[in-house]
């Protein structure tokens, strides 16, 4: 589970509530949450929105530990 997954689950949020919320698609928020795409690489847009939505800081939802998308 990554951490968009948890903060959600946290704030008893559907899938449907955190589209409502964010204007983010259904489809690319359960490709985030399953890994199919990388958060780390979604857009700055993206990320804020999400990260609004869950009355979050965008820190909370990107994986820091994840250093295949730290630029060297």
């Amino acid at each position: 589970m990554n951490n968009l997954q948890k903060i959600r689950k946290l704030r008893v949020l559907s899938h449907n509530g955190l589209v409502i919320r964010s204007g983010v698609s259904r489809s690319l928020i359960t490709k985030y949450e399953s890994g199919e795409r990388n958060i780390n690489k979604a857009s700055v847009d993206t990320i804020y929105k999400l990260a609004k939505a869950l009355n979050c800081s965008i820190e909370d939802i990107i994986d820091v530990s994840d250093s295949d998308t730290l630029e060297k």
